[in-house]
């Protein structure tokens, strides 16, 4: 039997190093997400069981993966008070660093930045570059970026390279005219396949959710991904929920199929729905307007609509991705 080199067994021992070391903590329920986090090394994984943790957490410049098992449907971080963000990334953290699976809800950073999540870089950790993945951020303020910081109410980015993915950013509020257009983000963000709306600013912001008597608006962005870029969008609406879904090639569109649905796409950029069809332009971004004029009580008040969108892919042609979909409840 042939000997392996030197080279191939020292490669060999190397990688079987790196494997053992590689450990997975997993947090049960009820347990704090902050202490796994710093009993863990560069490479491994903190695995969270379903479950709300109240708490805030910091991944203190570790390239560790966060992941929620239950997915951002049952698997939630909500803060313990009011007053910081709920997930930081301020040592130089890159792309290695890894939050997936997580919702994050109701947070409010008053006085600082990102109210979900605040990537900050200093003098001393230059970059601020995590990757966020299959998570949500809902209904979280901040003075600068609601949802996101470099400054933004969901996440503020600031020197950094953040990618986002798959993500929703739903009913963030910025306090300052930072909020990046849409009270969610702020900062040199990368955004895939993600969808933001009903997010707000006082400059470039989005309106308060419409109401069925006195009317009003809503903007819902398609974040594609620059890979999209110039590929054509169809945002899709139902009134009837998002079950059992819409079959289209390799993709589900997360909606019930009714007469809603049926107009959207017979009738694409007619009211409600503005620039509901059209191109995707740089970074694979789209805004659509829903619009409702005053005086539907009767018709429409209390009802929640969904909306989702698809990108085609004119050369197939084919759908080539479609957005989850995300309610809007109309107020009386």
């Amino acid at each position: 039997m042939p000997r392996a080199s030197p080279c191939r067994r020292l490669s060999l021992s190397l990688a079987l190093a790196g494997v053992a070391h590689a450990t997975d903590f997993y947090v049960a329920p009820g347990a704090s997400l902050q202490l796994a986090i710093d009993a863990a090394q560069n490479g491994d994984r903190v695995l969270a069981q379903p479950c709300t943790y109240v708490e805030t957490i910091d991944f203190h410049g570790r390239a560790i993966e966060l992941i929620g098992l239950g997915g951002a449907t049952a698997t939630r971080i909500v803060a313990p008070a009011p007053g910081t963000s709920l997930v930081r990334f301020h040592s130089g953290e890159g792309a290695a660093s890894v939050l997936q699976g997580f919702a994050l809800l109701n947070a409010s950073s008053p006085d600082g930045y990102g109210g979900a999540i605040s990537c900050l870089a200093s003098a001393a950790a230059p970059i601020a570059a995590p990757t966020i993945r299959d998570c949500v951020l809902r209904q979280c303020s901040a003075r600068y970026g609601g949802g996101a910081a470099g400054a933004g109410a969901g996440l503020y980015a600031e020197a950094s390279g953040v990618v986002l993915e798959r993500c929703s950013l739903l009913g963030n509020l910025a306090d300052q005219p930072l909020g990046q257009g849409s009270g969610c983000l702020h900062g040199p963000i990368r955004l895939r396949h993600s969808i933001a709306w009903g997010n707000s600013a006082p400059q470039f912001g989005g309106t308060p959710a419409p109401s069925a008597d006195l009317g009003g608006f809503q903007a819902l962005r398609v974040l594609a991904g620059d890979v999209h870029t110039g590929q054509l969008y169809l945002v899709l609406g139902s009134l009837s929920g998002m079950a059992p879904g819409i079959p289209v090639g390799a993709w589900t569109v997360a909606l019930a199929f009714d007469a809603y649905t049926s107009f959207t796409l017979g009738s694409p950029n007619h009211a409600p729905l503005s620039a509901s069809l059209g191109v995707l332009g740089p970074d694979g971004r789209a805004e659509t307007l829903l619009s409702i004029p005053p005086g539907l009580v009767g018709a429409l008040a209390g009802t929640t609509a969904h909306h989702a969108a698809v990108v085609i892919d004119l050369a197939g042609p084919a759908v080539v991705f479609a957005t989850n979909a995300e309610p809007l409840a109309l107020l009386p």
